[in-house]
């Protein structure tokens, strides 16, 4: 039998490192297509993120910073002539 060498995927959470793991068998699991991949990652409640940023459930600082990193900035609205909450000005 000759060996064979072929691509696979692995899913690592991109906050902390940490491969998505066959708890079973105490390994990184490897999947044919990225589809697979996603599939099983959401199953295991991680978060995908544009299908190629993946983030493990782990709930610590570190995850939630990466987590809002991603957010975009929250809006600013302020109607005109109305002071800011902190008493200023409008935004002009």
């Amino acid at each position: 039998m000759a060996l064979k060498s072929r691509p696979c995927i692995t899913v690592e959470c991109d906050a902390c490192g940490e491969p998505l793991t066959d708890f079973e068998f105490d390994s990184p699991v490897h999947f044919a297509t990225s589809d697979e991949a996603i599939k099983l990652a959401r199953h295991y409640r991680w978060s995908v993120v544009l299908r190629d940023q993946f983030v493990c459930p782990e709930r610590d600082a570190d995850h939630q910073a990466f987590l809002d990193a991603l957010l975009p900035p929250e809006p600013v609205s302020q109607i005109p002539g109305q002071l800011g909450l902190d008493g200023s000005e409008e935004a002009r």
